[in-house]
């Protein structure tokens, strides 16, 4: 017995989430009772405007339709199906749900809320609004048998969310209109869950990996559930359960190419490059009062420049740096400060009223490349010039970038900057960026997977592959960076992102997300001489691709060359 989706009379919703409870053999009796919404409230912790329920994996479908359906005739839920009867849950559960967002979550677990508490499903739909590139949420999973992403296994930090490939039904927040697709796309990383996840589960990965979409776990809130193996809904034969043996055999295949394949192809496959920070929309906290806006529109104002400094708890605020940028430039009218910090440095917080700025939530893990991405988010000059705590210019640095820059249109061309600071290194690393308004847009700036470390290792990489540098460094900065060994003179944030923890889980993103061949390629950039036009720079970025390709080539053949060398010697008497 079951009702279908398109004849179950629904009831206004009077709120954005719904919720999608599953319930199988183990959990129906306890789920599908009178009362469900108190029950809901007591185990997830908020009412919702509208509820479905999906079973599957039941012997006595009728018992549980009938439980269902009283349900139903009570407006206490406004739908149910059993999923064994439809092969595309997600387009099932768009059918039952009407609301925009849904959480779907299994009848056997329970939210284990921080203290004090937090409404974790509005921060979750706040994030999904924010970020389009994160596919659902879900919380940090309690019991021994869950996939919890941990800060080695993810791609990616966004404030106490862990960002992540995979999905779990036992508990997830997503956009209700997405899962209306799923069922479609192809990953082939995919492959490894066969046999040990329900179809839906492989679906939904499919779908996000094919388009690029991570999962976000949040750290701080628990969801506890036993993570019982489903029951058959047929009994089993012989007192033996019925085994696919293609199943397993594709599953074991698949496991074993995943662990063994390098990891941009492997268990991750959609890693590399899927992750880039989009221009910023809906930012925790944007503050412009009593600031002018600069003119970014008219043919004969000079190139802007903005100032995004991320501040972490510096004795005696960040206006002092703010105060020595303006001071060393020559025209420090057409120079836009803007400062980013966590809500918790209430000295910056207080000094910085006023200011273009971004003031985030404090996250427990290292905050520098968050906030340098919230102060992008809020800016508007046509260079972005990524500042910190301890980087002070020299005098008329402004004149300079706007001479590298040239006859470029920072607001349409896109490439990147490399400045010279003073620790004297010749490469062209690019330390401390600077980006033009075109990069940013096409970009982003710091990508999600860095924290801190090695954000810049990244953003060098790609402006190699996808754009093109400019030589700028008779442009000087100062770096007052004590050595990491130096811990007493360390300031608080320097220490922390420079943490032993931090250089291991960076490094390990960095080479997920760019191979070894991609990293031995010479970073290349465009001299300093005559000024370069857009034509120009797109001929130079095609160059450069084609010599990084040969690079890669040399790298291969070298490596050939070695291992061919080496098993000659060791025939050798």
């Amino acid at each position: 017995m079951s009702a279908q989706p398109d004849q179950v009379k629904r009831v206004e919703a009077n709120g954005e989430v719904g919720l999608v409870v599953f319930c199988d053999e183990l959990t129906y009796r306890e789920a599908l009772l009178p009362g469900i919404g108190a029950w809901i409230d007591q185990h997830v912790g908020r009412e919702f405007p509208q509820v479905a329920v999906l079973i599957g994996g039941v012997r006595d479908p009728d018992d549980a339709g009938t439980r269902a359906q009283a349900l139903v005739n009570a407006r206490e839920v406004i739908g149910f199906a059993f999923v064994a009867s439809e092969p595309r849950v997600g387009a099932l559960i768009n059918r039952l749900v009407t609301t925009p967002w849904v959480l779907g979550w299994h009848a056997g677990g329970s939210v284990v809320q921080p203290t004090p508490p937090v409404d974790w499903v509005q921060d979750g739909v706040a994030l999904l609004e924010a970020h389009p590139r994160i596919g659902h949420v879900t919380l940090r999973c309690d019991s021994p048998h869950g996939q919890t992403a941990t800060p080695l296994d993810s791609v990616g930090t966004v404030g106490d969310y862990v960002l992540d490939w995979g999905f779990s039904q036992e508990v997830f927040l997503a956009r209700t209109a997405d899962l209306a697709w799923v069922g479609g796309g192809f990953a082939p990383a995919t492959l490894a869950r066969w046999g040990r996840a329900t179809p839906f589960e492989v679906q939904v990965e499919c779908a996000q990996r094919s388009r690029g979409q991570a999962r976000a776990t949040l750290t701080t809130v628990a969801c506890r559930s036993p993570r019982r193996d489903p029951v058959p809904a047929q009994p089993p034969v012989d007192g033996r359960r019925p085994v696919s043996f293609l199943t397993a055999a594709v599953a074991a295949v698949a496991n074993a190419a995943a662990h063994h394949a390098p990891c941009w192809l492997g268990a991750r496959f959609a890693e590399f490059g899927a992750l880039p920070t989009p221009t910023a929309n809906g930012m925790p906290e944007r503050d412009r009062h009593g600031i002018r806006s600069l003119s970014e529109d008219a043919p004969s104002a000079p190139v802007t420049i903005s100032l995004l400094h991320a501040t972490y708890h510096r004795e005696g605020g960040p206006l002092a740096v703010r105060d020595a940028w303006l001071a060393r430039a020559d025209r420090p009218e057409t120079v836009e400060y803007v400062v980013a910090l966590d809500d918790d440095d209430l000295v910056a917080v207080a000094q910085t009223v006023g200011c273009v700025r971004a003031v985030s939530r404090r996250t427990r893990s290292v905050s520098a490349v968050r906030n340098w991405n919230a102060a992008a988010g809020v800016s508007s000059g046509s260079i972005l010039v990524v500042i910190a705590d301890d980087l002070l210019p020299r005098e008329g640095w402004d004149t300079g970038l706007r001479e590298v820059v040239g006859a470029l249109d920072p607001e349409r061309d896109d490439f990147a900057i490399k400045v010279s600071d003073s620790d004297g290194r010749p490469d062209l690393l690019l330390r401390h960026p600077i980006v033009s308004r075109g990069y940013y847009r096409k970009f982003g700036l710091f990508s999600w997977a860095f924290t801190g470390v090695y954000c810049d290792d990244d953003l060098t990489r790609r402006a190699v592959w996808r754009s093109v540098i400019l030589d700028g460094r008779r442009v000087r900065v100062d770096h007052e960076h004590p050595p990491t060994e130096d811990l007493p003179a360390l300031s608080v944030s320097q220490r922390k992102v420079n943490g032993s923890e931090e250089y291991r889980v960076g490094y390990q993103r960095f080479c997920a997300r760019w191979p070894k061949p991609l990293q031995r390629t010479q970073v290349r950039a465009i001299g300093p001489g005559r000024p370069v036009t857009s034509d120009q720079l797109r001929r130079h970025r095609m160059t450069f691709r084609a010599l990084g390709a040969l690079d890669m080539v040399a790298w291969a053949g070298q490596g050939v060359w070695r291992r061919v060398r080496d098993r000659a010697r060791a025939r050798q008497p």
